[in-house]
């Protein structure tokens, strides 16, 4: 659910699918929408959708849309759609931002209203691959994370979103979706742990389900890691139980320390 978001705690991505260049007077109910759509990533890779946005406008409209997401969400990474004409689209957003910025606003947007532009815009072009279905495109990219459940919605808000989804790839528009798939596509991967990082992890977390206490979990963990240390002879105390049953690593590193503590080390 949306409500487990935290945005101070995920990193945003956004993606813009400019669908034409005509002017407003030449639009029609045949002409493809734009599309604006952001997520936030969390460390999980779990990507939120936060904003959905799609409408047949010119490319002023588009652009004032384009520049008030970025002042809402700032994402690190806000991808433009940059096959054929496109490109140009995506650069001329850049400079006419680049320009806002330096006065601080934007004096004629189409809305009338002066709107300050305070936030860089973090915009680069997206080549996508030519001669490639964008229906194949989206199932290829999608169908994977919407099974694992990695990409969560808010469907009150989100309606047109999903209802592209469910339609898919029968229904007539797809812009809200594609603009999902290629945001998907700009989440950052997930942080890897080193291996001994992990392993470290995993001996800590099993000493602490024995009840061994914090100070000495660290100070095992240290130990462990030191390749420097001299290993003393080990007793036969430390390896076995008074029983005579072998013990296994974990219990052995558990008697080690109670026979340090006896001793007073």
């Amino acid at each position: 659910m949306l409500s487990e978001v935290r945005l101070d705690e995920c990193r945003v991505v956004a993606y813009v699918d400019p669908a034409s260049c005509r002017p407003r007077s030449e639009l029609s109910d045949d002409t493809a929408e734009s599309a604006i759509c952001v997520g936030a990533v969390d460390d999980a890779t779990r990507i939120f959708v936060v904003y959905d946005w799609a409408r047949r406008c010119s490319v002023e409209e588009l652009t004032e849309q384009i520049f008030r997401v970025n002042e809402r969400w700032h994402p690190e990474r806000f991808g433009i759609e940059g096959v054929y004409m496109q490109n140009l689209f995506a650069g001329g957003i850049g400079m006419l931002h680049r320009e806002c910025l330096d006065k601080g606003f934007w004096d004629n947007p189409p809305s009338g209203e002066p709107m300050p532009i305070t936030k860089t815009l973090r915009a680069e072009p997206v080549m996508l691959p030519r001669g490639t279905d964008k229906a194949h495109r989206i199932k290829a990219g999608l169908q994977p994370k919407l099974h694992k459940g990695q990409i969560l919605f808010h469907p009150q808000s989100q309606g047109g979103l999903m209802d592209q989804i469910k339609k898919h790839p029968r229904g007539r528009l797809k812009d809200r979706i594609d603009a999902l798939n290629e945001m998907a596509k700009l989440a950052p991967m997930p942080r890897t742990v080193p291996a001994r990082k992990r392993s470290a992890a995993v001996f800590a977390d099993k000493l602490r389900d024995a009840g061994v206490p914090e100070w000495d979990v660290r100070t095992a963990v240290a130990r462990r890691q030191d390749r420097r240390r001299v290993v003393a002879p080990v007793e036969r105390s430390v390896t076995h139980a008074p029983d005579g049953r072998p013990l296994d690593p974990l219990e052995q590193e558990v008697a080690r320390m109670r026979m340090e503590r006896r001793r007073g080390l």
